[in-house]
């Protein structure tokens, strides 16, 4: 499975105030590679995490998960979709 993130941002609104969390960020991730999403606390691992596994929406930038944008599905689809491809273990494990 590849993974390309393209440009994604993301903030929150928290009493009133815009918190940004991620901002511009970009990563290509080949098919069979593996790679670790380490930081300090609050530095936005779990927020990617989230965008990445399609449970949240990034507020600009695509994701991309083997050539199928994430923000092109309705809801319904990407439900489906996280059903077939998110924390599905893969052939050969």
């Amino acid at each position: 499975m590849s993974l390309e993130i393209r440009n994604i941002s993301k903030s929150f609104r928290q009493s009133g105030q815009t918190i940004p969390v991620l901002s511009g960020l970009s990563l290509n991730v080949p098919t069979g590679q593996c790679v670790a999403v380490l930081g300090p606390s609050g530095s936005g691992k779990s927020t990617f995490l989230s965008l990445v596994a399609g449970l949240d929406r990034p507020d600009q930038g695509e994701i991309l998960i083997d050539g199928k944008s994430l923000d092109k599905l309705d809801e319904k689809n990407l439900t489906q979709f996280r059903a077939e491809n998110i924390g599905k273990p893969s052939d050969g494990l």
